[in-house]
């Protein structure tokens, strides 16, 4: 395990740029961070879930580990990452907002419909972290349609977080017309009236044909 692969360096060294902000990722990791780095690597690749192995890596203090760590339970997949859902829920409200984001991320690829008030919960918190959330909440689909259309009635000022809740509701059925419709009538960001646009004739959903007449 000393011996590291070339791409496990260049996986080292773009975590610690992603990283450069961050006071605890000023330090090089140690041999062991590299360790668990390595083994959390081959956990993923395996499909398989080492809570041990997880709970080593998410008590170091060099922040691309626990950050990798995050995402690791969701890229094991849903038959295997369900075990971390608890972890992961606990990590949405972590202080390193990359290991929470990643958290966001990692329960959508678990798709699971637990997860759905916590995601809700951090859709109202920092902003890197809500984005991953209303992607999230998109993945799990209509058991978060409650989440998803009180989400958008409170679409907040971010730009980035509100098109993944655009995204997110163009994957119900039938898609939440009308509370998308405000968002059709955000002329200074045409980003957004995409988005919404979409969201409705991804579906060719009839309530909305009218707007889109409108706004064409």
């Amino acid at each position: 395990m000393r011996k590291i692969t070339s791409a496990l360096v260049a996986s080292l060294c773009i975590s610690l740029a992603a990283h450069a902000q961050s006071p605890v990722a000023s330090r090089a990791p140690s041999v062991t961070d590299v360790n668990l780095y390595a083994r959390l690597m081959a956990m993923t690749d395996s499909r398989s879930y080492d809570r041990v192995l997880l709970d080593s890596v998410m008590s170091s203090t060099w922040a691309p580990l626990r950050a990798a760590g995050a995402l690791a339970i969701g890229q094991v997949g849903a038959q295997h990452g369900k075990p971390g859902l608890p972890l992961l829920q606990s990590l949405l409200a972590d202080n390193d907002l990359k290991v929470a984001s990643n958290a966001a991320y990692a329960l959508g690829l678990l798709h699971d419909s637990t997860s759905v008030s916590s995601l809700y919960l951090a859709i109202g918190g920092p902003v890197p972290v809500a984005r991953e959330a209303a992607w999230a909440l998109g993945e799990i689909g209509s058991p978060a349609r409650v989440s998803i259309t009180r989400a958008l009635s409170a679409p907040g000022g971010d730009e980035a977080r509100m098109i993944q809740l655009l995204l997110a509701a163009a994957k119900l059925r039938p898609v939440p017309v009308r509370e998308i419709r405000p968002y059709l009538a955000m002329a200074s960001m045409p980003s957004i009236q995409w988005a919404a646009a979409y969201a409705i004739a991804r579906t060719r959903e009839a309530a909305g044909v009218r707007d889109l007449i409108a706004l064409a």
